[in-house]
């Protein structure tokens, strides 16, 4: 039989964080602290399928985009068979940081524990693993736990954990404490039927629970879970209040597959933001998989929330020229520019994407794959390009996929159009990293 055609490498995204052999899935922690912002994330160095036991990779950076690699800060082990997802806090008098993650154990990795880890060091290089601060109370059949996640409310600390209950409820836990050590269970912050389907449908369990402040709203964000599988990312905008949440709107945020396990953040600045793990990416045959989204602001419009690439990615922004590119930075407002269609062509004239729009939708077609369609706001349809990696940002929605540009890049098509502004973007460090971090480099 004749040899399978080598397929062509796809190019390295440069400032989207990837993992430079193995697996990456969701963002963790990101925290300011010491000049820096800290990024950690799920990893299994070296093997680019996910199995149960992940690790917690650990990158730093200046400005959100440009990223250092350091140590794994978490591995499996004393007590773990997996380290999972869950979240980094700071005392308000800037005392030392607490990661709270979920321990797991076969054979029920459905129910995790969360367990704490604190810094050996100031520049938060090593961890020590501390206690198991909090397991799935017994309050209803609880199928699933993990993904811890705390803030401050006021006097004392809350933490939330995602959930499910037996016949479809979707839940998440909450825990109160004075001094993020000793944990009482607090009762639900919020539950939910998966055949509820008002404003969007969220599923039987949720992973990841995120609750922040956007002016004078909060906003909660979970990843939607079945048993069949993962979802998208849904919000609800509403009003808290002493552990509880009540929803006073849902949407789908992210369309599947695409946009998970929103992580948010306040960057140096205060502002409001959520970084995902956009799932499908990556190139198998070259032993990586998995990248993390650039950054997005979180805002709210009217009873909607309202997502928009963080200004630091404009940043990056330099003339686009007549030739392709590796990284793109597209505006289009489709009704303004009195076209429909948009493509993404690379310098051999193939369209490695296209975008129609629609009344109210906008439709994304990566490659030979399925149209993912997003809503559509007011806001520009913001398209990014960098390499491998293609997000599209709607303001109401977001959409992710892998794509095959040559090594030239691409170029965007209509070149000009009323409505229409395309830059290119300036590379990050991939060329230094290689992607994410290794400990076997």
């Amino acid at each position: 039989m004749p040899e399978s055609p080598v397929q062509p490498e796809r190019p390295r995204p440069s400032f989207h964080v990837t993992p430079r052999r193995g697996w990456l899935n969701d963002p963790l922690g990101l925290t300011w602290h010491g000049g820096r912002y800290h990024l950690f994330y799920q990893y299994l160095p070296g093997l680019p399928e996910r199995n149960l036991a992940c690790q917690w990779g650990h990158v730093t950076s200046p400005d959100l985009l440009h990223w250092t690699e350091l140590p794994v800060a978490l591995a499996p082990g004393e007590g773990d068979d997996g380290c999972w997802s869950g979240s980094v806090v700071i005392p308000p008098d800037g005392g030392a940081a607490t990661m709270f993650y979920t321990s797991v154990r076969t054979p029920d990795l459905d129910r995790g524990r969360a367990r704490v880890a604190r810094p050996l060091d100031d520049g938060w290089v090593s961890w020590a693993k501390g206690d198991v601060v909090a397991v799935a109370p017994d309050d209803g059949p609880v199928i699933v736990f993990r993904d811890p996640f705390v803030f401050r409310d006021g006097a004392v600390w809350r933490m939330l954990v995602g959930g499910a209950y037996a016949g479809g409820t979707a839940v998440a836990f909450a825990f109160t404490s004075t001094d993020l050590a000793a944990w009482a269970y607090d009762g639900p912050l919020l539950t939910r039927s998966t055949v509820e389907t008002d404003g969007a449908w969220t599923g039987a369990g949720w992973e990841c629970p995120q609750l922040i402040a956007v002016g004078d709203q909060h906003v909660l964000l979970v990843s939607v879970w079945e048993p069949d599988g993962l979802h998208h990312v849904a919000a609800a905008i509403g009003s808290y209040t002493e552990g509880r949440f009540t929803a006073r709107r849902w949407q789908q945020l992210t369309s599947a597959p695409g946009h998970y396990a929103g992580s948010v953040f306040t960057d140096r600045e205060g502002t409001p933001g959520v970084i995902f793990w956009i799932r499908g990416t990556g190139d198998g045959e070259r032993g990586w998989m998995g990248a993390l989204s650039v950054p997005y602001v979180i805002a709210t419009e009217g009873d909607g929330v309202r997502l928009d690439p963080h200004p630091a990615v404009a940043g990056l922004r330099v003339p686009s020229g007549s030739g392709t590119h590796g990284a793109l930075d597209v505006e289009w407002f489709p009704d303004r520019a009195g076209v429909d269609a948009l493509e993404l062509r690379d310098d051999a004239g193939r369209a490695v994407a296209t975008l129609t729009a629609g009344p109210g939708w906008v439709d994304v077609v990566a490659g030979s794959a399925a149209p993912i369609r997003v809503p559509r706001g007011l806001a520009p349809v913001r398209v990014i390009v960098d390499g491998s990696i293609l997000e599209v940002s709607t303001g109401s929605g977001l959409a992710g996929a892998s794509i095959a540009p040559s090594e030239a890049g691409l170029r965007c098509e209509p070149a000009s159009a009323d409505g229409l502004n395309w830059w290119a973007l300036a590379p990050g460090n991939a060329a230094e990293l290689g992607g994410a971090p290794s400990p076997d480099r």
